[in-house]
This record gives structure tokens, sequence and C-alpha cells, in this order.
């Protein structure tokens, strides 16, 4: 048996809190450091497939007759930075004239993000799963 073996026997009695008949060894033994290899941890590419296969879900804009379009267009355009100014002040048009309008399509937690933000501005917003039956002001994507 090799020194090396001995001294891994020595410390697993050790932690088993007994000196494991070896007498006095297994005292001198006490407050080694063992190592451990800990589990890998699960891979990025298993979420990014979960993410993928989520419903989207539509981030809705409702009018309210109180703020002004260029108020809106602003809010819309802080909170989703993929929409260009242009785009934000037809999906506001579409909102005044329409009742609502889909500001973007995305998954459920982004759209529940954009939803709160836009409410900080003081807009009426919801989100809905996205039927995909168009109508709305398209996504945010778009320009």
């Amino acid at each position: 048996m090799s020194p090396h073996a001995a001294h891994v026997r020595i410390l697993m009695a050790d932690t088993d809190g007994g000196d494991g008949g070896m007498g006095g060894e297994g005292e001198r033994q006490r407050g080694r450091t063992a190592v451990i290899a800990r589990p890998k941890p699960v891979t990025k590419e298993r979420s990014k497939e979960e993410v993928e296969n989520e419903p989207s879900w539509r981030v809705l804009l409702h009018n309210d007759d109180v703020h002004t379009f260029d108020y809106v267009t602003m809010a819309i355009t802080n909170v989703v930075k993929t929409i260009t100014r242009k785009k934000a002040h037809r999906i506001t048009v579409q909102c005044h004239s329409m009742g609502t309008a889909t500001v973007t399509t995305t998954w459920k937690q982004m759209a529940k993000t954009y939803c709160l933000k836009l409410q900080k501005y003081g807009l009426t917003s919801s989100i809905a799963p996205d039927g995909g039956g168009g109508g709305g002001g398209g996504n945010g994507g778009d320009n």
C-alpha cells in the first residue's frame, strides 16, 4: 500500500468522527484539508433552449387621453431600447386611434418588465399572450 493511500485512509477515518482504530495516529492528522470535487454546473445551453421554446407575449399600450404624443413616444423609446422614435410615434398614433397598440413582442418575463416600466411613466399598459393574429404595432425589432 502506498503512503498516500494510508494518508487518505486516515483522513477518512477522521471524518467519521473517530480515530478509526488507529490510536494516536488519527489525532495527529486532524486539521488537514481535503479537496472535494464540485459537481459541474448545468450548461447555459439548456436555459437558452427553454427561452426559445417559450411562447411570446405582447406588451400592450392603452390610450389614456392624458399624455402628449411626445411624452408617450419618449417613454416607449426609453423603456424598449430597440424601438426608434419613428416607430414609437407610429405605435402612439395607433394607440390613440385604435384604443390599444402592441409596443413589442417578447418572452413573458421581459414583457412584464417592459409593462411595469411603462406604468412607471404613468402610462396604462398590460401584457397578453401573442396569438400571432396580427394587428397591433408589431414588435420592437422593426424599424
